[in-house]
């Protein structure tokens, strides 16, 4: 819908009359989205401020599939190591609790044999 805009803004069409052919779009919006068309390179939405996460995507999706596949005993350093030591391990523990993986329950217990 963006691009349809700045295109027929780009061909003479004023606000107005863009709201005329696309009645579901606001005014307000239509003149936002032509403002802010010089700041966009190919009408893609600009990155967020902020800073960038740590681990990437390929990392997480890792963790998620070590600790609820692979091998669900690992250890939190364990974990650490297979990342290359990208974050601290409080970040980690975040991680996996966005990521709702349960907690071991009797990891302080021993087994029985």
């Amino acid at each position: 819908m963006r691009s349809r805009i700045c295109e027929l803004h780009s061909v003479g069409y004023g606000y107005k009359r863009i709201h005329q052919i696309h009645p579901e779009v606001p005014v307000s919006t239509i003149r936002y989205t032509v403002k802010k068309e010089a700041d966009r390179s190919d009408n893609k939405s600009l990155s967020r401020p902020g800073q960038p996460r740590k681990l990437s995507e390929e990392q997480r999706k890792q963790i998620y599939e070590t600790v609820m596949k692979e091998n669900p005993d690992i250890t939190n350093r364990e974990l650490l190591a297979s990342v290359g030591n990208a974050v601290k391990l409080r970040a980690l523990q975040y991680v996996l609790r966005e990521m709702r993986v349960p907690a071991k329950v009797n990891q302080f217990t021993e087994r029985a044999t």
